[in-house]
């Protein structure tokens, strides 16, 4: 966390920097490489990675403490937002390694006055007190089990050159090949599954078997055996004449 901390304060223009959020549990390393390099000169912009997932159902699973330990560990690694139902914390660090391992973490949400009006009757003012930038940080970390956080977390690390990203590549693929994996990386992208049809769907068949039906040119076409229904042009599914009625896809 230190490093990576060291390592924003040499980022000189925040504006170059590259957000980049994998879905799925994948980092697919040809997206990364072409949203972070510079068509120009081949060069390298500063890269924020951010991994969203879900480690578990209703809870942690508890396996993949460990892995989780050791990438929180990673010196590219910026921290971490969970927590716990209806309360969410920014985890900047752990402690401890396996199922006693500990997130360390602040509590940001604290009601308290506008910024510029602690001490000031009479509204905000500007520029902000000593006492005003003072309230904006936590008194100290806390800490709690990785086993009790919420299973819905994201992680962040941030690389500002290409080395750090191939290091932080090659430390990663290692942590999850030696425990509970829960990310993959992979140079192809995530494939798309969302199913696009060729043509909207027409109207089922009548479920008289080989029953002909004429056509706006006075022709006859046969309609498909077996209850089948045509959608796009093709026969995609059909219901079978086994005893228990099951629809099976063929």
């Amino acid at each position: 966390m230190q490093g990576a901390a060291e390592a924003i304060a040499r980022v000189s223009v925040l504006s170059q920097l590259v957000v980049h959020v994998c879905m799925d549990g994948v980092v697919s390393t040809t997206e990364v490489e072409a949203a972070c390099s510079e068509p120009a000169d081949g060069g390298w912009s500063p890269l924020l990675l951010l991994l969203p997932l879900r480690l578990g159902l209703s809870e942690f699973h508890a396996p993949y403490a460990t892995p989780l330990a050791q990438l929180l560990a990673l010196p590219q690694s910026v921290g971490m937002v969970g927590g716990r139902p209806r309360r969410s914390f920014f985890y900047a660090g752990v402690q401890g390694s396996g199922v006693d391992a500990a997130a360390l973490y602040y509590d940001p949400h604290c009601a308290q006055p506008a910024l510029g009006s602690i001490g000031r009757p009479g509204g905000a003012r500007w520029p902000l007190s000593a006492a005003d930038i003072k309230s904006c940080h936590c008194e100290g970390l806390r800490k709690m089990k990785l086993t009790e956080l919420d299973p819905s977390l994201a992680l962040a690390f941030l690389c500002p050159r290409r080395a750090d990203f191939e290091k932080w590549t090659a430390d990663a693929r290692a942590i999850c090949a030696a425990g509970q994996p829960f990310l993959a990386i992979q140079p192809y992208p995530v494939p798309d599954h969302r199913c696009v049809p060729d043509a909207p769907p027409r109207a089922p068949p009548s479920p008289t078997r080989g029953a002909a039906t004429a056509t706006a040119a006075g022709e006859e076409e046969e309609e498909p055996a077996a209850g089948g229904l045509l959608y796009g042009g093709r026969t995609d599914w059909a219901v079978t004449d086994d005893e228990d009625e099951d629809l099976v896809i063929v």
